[in-house]
């Protein structure tokens, strides 16, 4: 059962590490995308609408696809003042909980009340209420449940890597995926 868990979870780090890679080269491109918008604004007094509006949709997607990634790779925003103090066997115990409490129920509710609002927007082809932007608002939309899928993926992971860690006596989870990059 332990051998299978294991799987599970190296399955789901895979997942979230490969699209927190893509949300990476998103953010390359956003920042190449502010970039030649501000010298075409700045030296040609030219700013298209759907410029604009392409560089929210990519930071967008680049902080969907880049949360779970982040929580992954232990760089998200944790409350190390009283967790240094904790034993190995706590900070798994918090980890845990996070995962199980939090991270999870939160993520299925935020995906299921999510679905329907991309779904309208879908189903009406919504595109941007500005002359000149961009169609398909759908896509960015779609960003939310995407990022909140993968907290959900990411949640399950941490909860089968720290449960085994707490029940199986392990006290290094295996988070060499984590490693890469």
């Amino acid at each position: 059962m332990v051998q299978i868990l294991r799987r599970i979870q190296l399955v789901l780090d895979t997942i979230v590490e490969r699209v927190g890679q893509l949300g990476g080269w998103i953010l390359f491109a956003a920042v190449a995308v502010v970039f030649l918008n501000t010298i075409n604004r700045y030296a040609f007094e030219f700013s298209p609408v759907w410029v604009q509006e392409l560089e929210w949709h990519l930071l967008a997607g680049c902080i969907a696809l880049g949360l779970a990634f982040a929580w992954h790779h232990r760089d998200h925003i944790a409350v190390d003042v009283f967790s240094q103090y904790y034993s190995p066997k706590a900070r798994q115990w918090m980890e845990f909980l996070v995962a199980v409490v939090i991270a999870i129920p939160v993520s299925i509710f935020i995906i299921k009340i999510t679905l329907p609002y991309v779904g309208r927007s879908f189903d009406m082809m919504e595109g941007s209420p500005n002359p000149g932007g961009l169609p398909y608002r759908w896509i960015p939309r779609s960003f939310v449940v995407v990022g909140f899928a993968l907290l959900l993926l990411e949640g399950i992971a941490t909860a089968i890597r720290s449960g085994l860690a707490i029940f199986a006596d392990d006290e290094s989870p295996d988070r060499s995926n984590s490693d890469q990059g």
